[in-house]
């Protein structure tokens, strides 16, 4: 971990130190959920990165709240940001959240690629790295072959 793309940023490191005291983290799922904490407790932690915490919760080997990263991902999945996190960087080296919003993106298809996700990604509007391009071009290649002609 002695990388820099290995940094924590704060907020994740207080959501991962708050989940290993408290078992919660500030990725509310659901209204039962959401009354638990309708005045936050003292010390609660700021709403993380939702990959950030994913990915550092798997680094950890915390999977319970690896888990429920995901879940909170999955439910706030909609065809406006579906391009945006097919196409981030942490989609390339884990399979489950590549696989999972591919599908979604694919079920959707029509509505998507009029989103302004799709084309920022196509028009490389954030200007990514030659990396990341890379396997972003390799996803839309991918989609171009799923797509079945009318």
């Amino acid at each position: 971990m002695d990388d820099t793309e290995d940094d924590i940023d704060s907020v994740t490191l207080h959501n991962i130190l708050y989940y290993i005291y408290t078992g919660c983290v500030n990725l509310i799922l659901g209204k039962a959920h959401g009354t638990k904490h309708a005045i936050a407790p003292e010390g609660f932690p700021e709403r993380p990165d939702p990959f950030d915490l994913y990915r550092n919760a798997e680094r950890l080997l915390l999977f319970s709240l690896r888990d429920h990263s995901f879940k909170y991902l999955r439910a706030t999945t909609t065809t406006a940001n579906v391009a945006e996190r097919l196409f981030h960087r942490d989609c390339e080296v884990h399979d489950a959240l590549r696989e999972f919003f591919l599908d979604f993106f694919m079920e959707r298809y029509d509505d998507v690629i009029r989103s302004e996700g799709w084309e920022a990604v196509v028009m490389n509007k954030n200007n990514e790295t030659k990396g990341l391009r890379r396997y972003q071009k390799g996803m839309i290649l991918d989609i171009s072959r799923r797509v079945k002609p009318i």
